[in-house]
């Protein structure tokens, strides 16, 4: 850990991931990990969430739910669309308004 500029601590990888690694082992809560760690709840979640989103798209798995949801997440090139041509919804009409005078 560095200060960054004399105010905010700066983290390396290694110990967040040795954070990230404490709080899914260790059957405690965020924000006790945190509290003992001296960390913020928040920023804790946010490596939290980080590395886990890194670890879902890092590749295949062997888990099909795992494996499900890193292909679900995976970005859709242009142009293309995630659903199926013939469940495609149909264009939207242009409806006039107009307003009725008494």
């Amino acid at each position: 850990m560095t200060k960054k500029n004399g105010k905010q601590p700066v983290f390396d990888e290694a110990f967040r991931r040795e954070a990230v690694r404490i709080l899914a082992t260790g059957g405690r809560t965020v924000r006790q990990v945190s509290d003992d760690l001296g960390v913020g709840f928040s920023t804790l979640n946010k490596w939290k969430t980080r590395l886990e989103e890194a670890e879902l798209m890092a590749g295949p798995h062997d888990d099909v739910m795992k494996e499900l949801a890193r292909l679900r997440r995976r970005p859709v090139p242009a142009g293309s669309s995630r659903m199926p041509t013939s469940e495609k919804p149909a264009p939207l009409r242009k409806f006039v308004v107009c307003e009725l005078k008494a």
